[in-house]
């Protein structure tokens, strides 16, 4: 059996031959050791940075319907041409102008395992880039009974560009701490490890679900087109000399 004792310093011994690497000395050495590692303090930088949405998705649904699934799908086909030749009237570039893979969806009656009516619901997608693209497609959604707008998301095309704006501001930030720390403490900063974590964050207007919610936007004044905010923020641990 082996006595507690014994026990203790086996596991003490273990413990220090398996750790690199081995410190060797008086009780008196080693706390001067320590002492000396050098310690480490966390700088944190922040950023925000605000910008204009540019660009805009806006889905428009074509919903048809015919006791026919022939007549219903060519009834959405020409509302949707008649759709995209409004609006390329009206300057809208016809690329920037697509429509999705249509749904059929069929009604029975009470009698029969028949459908005795079909409806055809189609997407168009447009990508504008002004509110006075936006008030075009108002006036197509009036024009057309079958046509409904569903949403409007905004997009920013300089996504990238001001991502690397914000991380470059909370850099700056970190660095003008780091450099007010030292000389207020009278230290040496060296690096030892960087992390960063940077966002852009749409904000969405208010979506124009209804029908006559998007008849009633005149353009005339001066709406937001939506908004994003980048965010960043970047971690710089230092060692202390």
């Amino acid at each position: 059996m082996i006595k507690p004792g014994l026990f203790l310093v086996l596991i003490l011994f273990t413990s220090i031959s398996s750790a690199e690497p081995e410190l060797k000395g008086t009780p008196g050495e080693l706390a001067s050791y320590l002492q000396n590692i050098p310690s480490t303090v966390e700088v944190i930088g922040q950023s925000e940075i605000d910008a204009n949405a540019d660009n805009a998705v806006v889905t428009l649904v074509v919903k048809t319907e015919n006791k026919k699934l022939s007549g219903a799908i060519k009834s959405n086909q020409s509302i949707r041409n008649k759709i995209v030749s409004f609006l390329t009237s009206k300057g809208l570039k016809e690329k920037n102008i697509t429509s999705s893979k249509f749904s059929s969806t069929p009604e029975y009656g009470f009698f029969g395992n028949k459908p005795d009516n079909y409806k055809v619901n189609n997407a168009v997608l447009l990508t504008i880039n002004s509110e006075k693209e936006l008030l075009f497609i108002s006036e197509a959604v009036d024009q057309f009974q079958e046509v409904f707008l569903v949403s409007t998301n905004f997009e920013h095309s300089e996504h990238e560009k001001y991502k690397k704006l914000a991380l470059d501001k909370a850099l700056n930030n970190a660095l003008s701490k780091k450099t007010l720390y030292e000389k207020s403490l009278g230290i040496k900063l060296y690096v030892k490890s960087v992390s960063e974590n940077t966002t852009g964050i749409i904000h969405q207007a208010e979506e124009l679900r209804s029908r006559k919610a998007i008849a009633s936007y005149s353009g005339s004044s001066k709406t937001n087109f939506g908004s994003l905010t980048y965010q960043s923020t970047v971690i710089i641990k230092y060692i202390v000399k």
